[in-house]
């Protein structure tokens, strides 16, 4: 009988070999977003545009002028508006500025002249000149159309830029310096003009007076510092040393000039209406009231003068006394004013909410 064999028991199968752990990426590095650009316009206070030769040819009419600096973040939007180019002429004629969709890729505007239209001949407009944003400038240049138009009455408007919220304005002219209006007491009234040959519509222009030398004490203006084309500014001086002093400027500005008319008068001591003044009056005025008074005081120290008469040449003196002195001090004044008297004022374009300095006689810094 042979032996039982032993049992047999299944093998269990070898494990799965363990799948390799998947390489994890490498992290990558954080993306820096470019810098946000925020929005600014930096615009020059004025500028000087390249003028025009006598023969009426652009000095220079490659040269390019830079406005100023405009930065803006990506989703804004930038405009450039001409101020006063219609206002500055009458009606017909004028600047016009619109957006230049050329091949440039700069943003561009275009400036046109429209000339004024006769009879049945339509009005023509003639492009004079460019701006266009280069890089972070913004910038001018004439056109060679410029020597076909009066491209010189341009600078008296200005460039109103706009991104987004952000806004400057540029005038296109820097104002001419001219010197303050003086005064000659022999003479009531002057008549000084100040010349600029391309000086916009009247109705446009405004003159501000910016103050007085020292010679004039407390001055108040009414209706107020600023008037407008033929109109005038009374200016009275509060001094209790002197009689009551009026000036009057009357602002009269022509085609190629800003006329500018002073009246200075006096109401004297016992006069009833305002007299031109003049320092020959009041010295003459002075004399006989001085003299007046040497007599009155001569009658007081004459032994013989009876009360009644004493009486009457004191009350006289009481009066005659502060009168001399108004007298003497108004004559203090003539001379004062004489010597160095003079107004400060500047004359600008008025275009709706926006102004444009043409001629300034600015008081000196302090």
């Amino acid at each position: 009988m042979s032996e039982p064999s032993e049992p047999e028991f299944p093998q269990s199968e070898p494990p799965l070999p363990t799948p390799p752990k998947p390489e994890q990426p490498a992290p990558r590095p954080p993306v820096e977003k470019p810098p946000r650009t925020e929005t600014s316009i930096e615009l020059a206070d004025a500028v000087d545009l390249p003028p025009l030769t006598e023969d009426g040819q652009i000095g220079d009419v490659d040269k390019v002028v830079v406005l100023g600096k405009v930065r803006m973040s990506p989703d804004v939007t930038l405009t450039v508006e001409l101020v006063g180019g219609t206002e500055i002429f009458r009606s017909g004629r004028g600047f016009h500025l619109d957006q230049d969709f050329g091949s440039d890729p700069d943003l561009a505007w275009l400036v046109s002249w429209e000339s004024e239209a006769r009879g049945a001949s339509p009005a023509t407009r003639r492009d004079v000149a460019r701006v266009s944003l280069g890089g972070d400038k913004l910038l001018f240049r004439w056109l060679e159309g410029a020597a076909e138009a009066p491209a010189g009455y341009l600078r008296n408007c200005g460039l109103l830029v706009s991104a987004g919220e952000v806004r400057g304005f540029a005038p296109l002219c820097r104002p001419l310096a001219v010197e303050p209006v003086g005064f000659d007491p022999d003479h009531p009234s002057t008549k000084p003009v100040f010349l600029r040959n391309d000086l916009p519509e009247a109705g446009a222009l405004r003159l501000q007076i910016l103050g007085f030398s020292a010679a004039f004490p407390n001055p108040e203006m009414d209706p107020g510092d600023t008037v407008g084309a033929r109109k005038k500014i009374e200016v009275s001086f509060k001094d209790a040393t002197l009689p009551p002093l009026m000036l009057r400027v009357e602002f009269d500005p022509k085609p190629h000039g800003a006329q500018i008319e002073l009246s200075l008068s006096c109401r004297l001591p016992e006069r009833q209406q305002f007299r031109p003044l003049r320092i020959k009056e009041v010295e003459q005025l002075e004399a006989q009231v001085l003299a007046t008074g040497k007599q009155l005081e001569s009658v007081l120290r004459n032994l013989r003068t009876n009360a009644k008469m004493r009486m009457a040449a004191q009350q006289q003196l009481q009066k005659s006394a502060p009168m001399a002195a108004q007298l003497t001090a108004l004559k203090k004044f003539c001379l004062a004013v004489g010597a160095g008297g003079k107004m400060y004022f500047r004359v600008y374009a008025q275009y709706k909410d926006r102004q444009v300095d043409l001629l300034a006689a600015p008081p000196p810094e302090s």
